[in-house]
């Protein structure tokens, strides 16, 4: 049966030529393993345990499958090229690790869950990929911001789903 989708992608991606936004929206439509609207969790390092802990529970309330998104700001070419392959890999290691706690959070609770990690403005990118994936529900990691807003609160402005802002606690998640 996989080996039947992944020759029928093929045979449409070469019907489809160059148009790489076609063939993402198509590969999007075959690759995601249950016909359910996923959850996305946006995650923040700082508040990543518990966004992701809450994430993994309405998952496991709603039957729905899980998708962690974490966003590294993209840094500036200026810096020279070993600065820059510097940021770069410290960035995506970040990510990794913020990616791992989550999904130690949803074995825990016993739900199907993966994770991916985008690059750019994170308000933006978290909302598009929701569009992208057709989420059901967005869970995003709150913490104050002093000089601008927060990537929670322009999430909740700027998307027409459902979100759910996560405060971070000074106790563990055991505690509460």
């Amino acid at each position: 049966m996989v080996a039947r989708r992944q020759d029928m992608l093929e045979r449409r991606q070469r019907s489809l030529g160059s148009d790489g936004e076609a063939w993402a929206e198509l590969q999007f439509a075959t690759d995601v393993s249950t016909r359910e609207a996923p959850i996305v969790a946006a995650l923040e390092p700082r508040t990543a345990r518990v966004t992701a802990d809450t994430a993994a529970r309405f998952a496991r309330e709603l039957g729905a499958p899980l998708i962690f998104v974490t966003v590294r700001a993209r840094p500036p070419a200026v810096l020279g090229e070993p600065y820059y392959q510097r940021r770069l890999t410290r960035g995506l290691f970040r990510g990794l690790k913020t990616l791992d706690t989550a999904l130690a959070a949803a074995s825990r609770h016993g739900v199907m869950a993966y994770g991916e990690i985008l690059e750019g403005d994170a308000a933006a990118q978290v909302i598009q990929f929701a569009r992208a994936r057709r989420a059901r529900l967005l869970i995003v990691g709150q913490r104050r911001r002093r000089l601008r807003p927060s990537v929670a609160r322009r999430v909740i402005r700027a998307t027409d789903r459902p979100v759910v802002a996560v405060a971070k606690s000074n106790q563990p998640i055991g505690e509460r």
